[in-house]
Order: structure tokens, then C-alpha cells, then sequence
């Protein structure tokens, strides 16, 4: 299986995105050539060039309007005076024109591209809006864009999709992406990194803080890792075949770098059959309480959207005897869930932390038998073969009313999913 295997250890921005990808070995005319047929009216050139940062080699990408490159150089040495521009260093995200959504869209559709770079570009575009959208509590076609409504936005974007076009890729893995720390100035003034549509962007993504006091991320970095990561594995194994950087910038306490690899992972079969989700797990440890309120708390966890929940007998300091309390559940879930922990029990504190989960694919069916309509989970595993499990309730019910055992009712339920497959 072909990977890219991104490393995000200081951020990620659009043009370090594509300078990175040209540096694995896109053609620069073949993109050039694809990037010429976007309908933009003013002049613009793809400057590529090649540098260094904390004395590694790489590639720089800018995106200049060539009727006003003078007037660039002059911007860049005021560039503190312009509010709003990030202050990101990663290169050029702000552009003069305050494009709206439906204006950038227009631009791609009409564009002389293939169909699934244009749907590919954008889905990224649309999610950077509506991370904006949400800051300002607006809709997705009102909002206006300040810092990501330039031309060099579209390129950038556009640019991805077309890379990884050319590349090839079965999937993209990535590593946690650092967001830097400190603030950064917008127009709408100084915002904490990250920037409230970066932090919007990356739910659900694994992320670091505070490497260094600088906005590391940008929106469109987010966007583009968010729409086109398959998975952020904790411990990836691949055998790698080549890597480039892109490089920032700013000059930074770490390499001001991303690094892409292109590498070769075990072939698809096992690991694409599977499911994955981003999920939470809240623990705790509870040594001094009634184990029955305890059972209560649990039931409140169950209603409020954990998705499982469980108890483990521990031991904890000075000898005493206690249980983790532990849950499984939905970043959207988890404020609630973390209320009803705190509320309910004699917990003072908890530990919160993402995980990876790897499900295999399911449907839930109904089949037929002798007391009425009964529903069954199908998991299919990677060979093909099918694992059938009947619903506990109903189980339960069918074997109140027929006056059997609940195993006995158990293999009915199993029995005629197997048949009626």
C-alpha cells in the first residue's frame, strides 16, 4: 500500500504543503500547466525555490500577483503594520482580495480540471469556511474570509488536490499537528493560538500546544490535513522511500519545516477493511463511595451518550482498595459526560484523552421467527467471512415470551441470520 506519512512538528501551512509535495517529486510544469487553467483575471506566478531551515534542505512555494510583486517586497517590511495579515511566517495566506465562498467556488468549478481534484478542492474550501462561519456565528456564504480569501489560498488548495492527484497515494497518515502558542495578530485583532478556526478545523484531530510561541498551524493547513488525512496512527510502521520539506518562513527554536514522506505500508486487505473514529476516553479512580450511587452515576453516563462504560478494581496509595471508573464516547458527548462524572460521584478529577478506534464494518438487520421480528448486528471481517451477534434486548424479550432460556433464544435470533443471509 503507497502512503504519505506527514509529520507536523511545527504546524502545517498551505504553501509548506505544496512546497512539500512538489519536493517529492510533482512535475512543476505539469502543475503549472493544471494550475494555468483556474479563470483568475489578475497575473500570477508560482515561484518555487529551494532553501534551508536549521540547516536541512527544502523548498519554499509563494504565490505572487506579478503586477504587484514591488508592492509585495514594500508590504513585507510593514508587514506589523497591516492587521489583517497572520503573523504565521509559513508564507502567504492573507491575499489582498476578500473573496466570499461562493466567489472562490465559482472559480474552481469553472476551472479546466478533473472532476475529482475539483470536488477534492473544494471540500477543503467549504471546511475552512465553515470553521470561520462558526467563529462569527454566521452562515457559510455570509461570512467573509480576511485571511484565506486570497489568491494564493486557491492555489494552495487547488495545488493539494492536485498533487496528491499525481502522487497517487492509497492513503495519507499524519502525525499529531503542532499549533504553536502565543497570538497572533488578524483582523479582527490579537487571537490566541490557535486561532479559533484552526482549533473549529482540527476537532477530533490529535494536536500538540506550545512548541514554540508562534502560530505554527495555519487555517488552510488545518483544512487541507483535516479533508485528506485518513488516520493519525500513534505508532505508524511503513518503509519509507523518500521524503521532502517544505519549508516556512520564520526562523524558529525548532526546523520551521513539514516533512512528508512517501512510503509503502502493508498491502490493503486487513487494514482498509476496518472502520476508525477518533473517540474519548474519561477515567477516573473512586475509592470512597457507595457502590450502588456508583451503579447510578453509571446508568447517567449510559443515558447521556457514552458509549461504553466500565468499572476495574485497583489499588491506590496508603493500601486503600478503589475502581477506575472509565468511558468510552463522542468529543461532543464528552462536556456532558464529564458534568455527570464530577456531579455524581466523589471524584475531584479526571483524565481525558483521545484514542483510535478500529471497528469492523457493521449493519443492523431484523430476521423473523416464531415470536415475532428480532434484530442482529453483521460485522464483516477482513476474509470475507460475517460475525452475527442478536440484540441483547431483544433477545431478552423473545425468550420472556416464549418461555425459553435466553441463550436458548439467543441462537434462534444467530440461527435465522444465518439463513436469511
Amino acid at each position: 500500500m503507497k502512503i504519505l506519512y506527514y509529520e507536523c512538528f511545527s504546524g502545517i501551512s498551505g504553501d509548506m504543503n505544496l512546497a512539500a509535495l512538489i519536493g517529492l517529486g510533482v512535475d512543476e510544469e505539469w502543475l503549472r500547466a493544471q494550475l494555468a487553467g483556474l479563470p483568475i483575471p489578475e497575473p500570477w506566478e508560482l515561484r518555487v525555490q529551494a532553501g534551508q531551515k536549521s540547516g536541512i534542505s527544502g523548498l519554499t512555494v509563494k504565490v505572487l500577483e506579478t503586477a504587484r510583486e514591488h508592492e509585495h517586497e514594500h508590504e513585507h517590511e510593514h508587514e506589523h503594520e497591516h492587521e489583517h495579515e497572520h503573523e504565521h511566517g509559513h508564507g502567504h495566506e492573507h491575499g489582498h482580495e476578500h473573496r466570499r465562498l461562493r466567489e472562490m467556488e465559482t472559480i474552481i468549478q469553472a476551472a479546466a480540471l478533473p472532476p475529482k481534484v475539483k470536488t477534492a478542492a473544494l471540500e477543503v474550501l467549504r471546511a475552512l469556511a465553515a470553521a470561520e462561519a462558526e467563529v462569527h456565528g454566521t452562515d457559510l456564504y455570509s461570512v467573509t474570509l480576511h485571511e484565506v480569501s486570497g489568491l494564493d489560498t486557491i492555489i494552495d488548495i487547488v495545488g493539494a488536490a492536485l498533487c496528491l492527484e499525481y502522487l497517487a497515494v492509497d492513503e495519507i497518515w499524519s502525525s499529531p499537528v503542532e499549533l504553536g502558542g502565543g497570538f497572533v495578530r488578524c483582523a479582527h485583532g490579537l487571537l490566541p493560538v490557535p486561532a479559533p478556526a484552526v482549533q473549529n478545523l482540527l476537532r477530533g484531530v490529535p494536536v500538540t500546544l506550545g512548541r514554540v510561541a508562534a502560530e505554527t498551524t495555519t487555517p488552510t493547513g488545518a483544512a487541507i490535513i483535516k479533508t485528506f488525512a485518513d488516520r493519525f496512527p500513534a505508532r505508524p510502521a511503513f518503509v519509507p522511500l523518500r521524503a521532502a520539506y517544505g519549508l516556512g518562513e520564520r526562523d524558529l527554536p525548532v526546523p520551521n519545516a513539514l516533512r512528508v514522506t512517501l512510503a509503502e505500508a502493508e498491502t490493503p486487505g486487513a487494514e482498509t477493511a476496518y472502520e476508525r473514529a477518533t473517540q474519548y476516553v474519561l477515567e477516573t479512580n473512586i475509592d470512597d463511595m457507595d457502590p450502588e450511587a456508583l451503579a447510578y452515576a453509571e446508568e447517567l453516563l449510559l443515558r447521556a451518550g457514552a458509549l461504553d462504560v466500565w468499572r476495574v478494581a485497583c489499588h491506590m496509595k496508603k493500601g486503600r482498595l478503589g475502581v477506575t471508573l472509565g468511558l468510552l464516547a463522542g468529543e461532543r458527548e464528552v462536556p456532558a459526560l464529564r458534568d455527570i462524572i464530577l456531579r455524581e460521584t466523589t471524584a475531584i478529577g479526571l483524565r481525558l484523552y483521545p484514542v483510535e478506534k478500529i471497528m469492523l464494518p457493521r449493519k443492523i438487520r431484523s430476521v423473523v421467527t416464531p415470536w415475532g421480528e428480532a434484530r442482529l448486528k453483521e460485522c464483516a471481517l477482513p476474509d470475507g467471512t460475517v460475525k452475527i451477534k442478536p440484540e441483547f434486548e431483544d433477545c431478552r424479550r423473545l425468550a420472556a415470551e416464549a418461555g425459553i432460556p435466553l441463550r436458548q433464544a439467543a441462537e434462534i435470533i444467530a440461527r435465522r441470520g444465518e439463513e436469511s443471509r
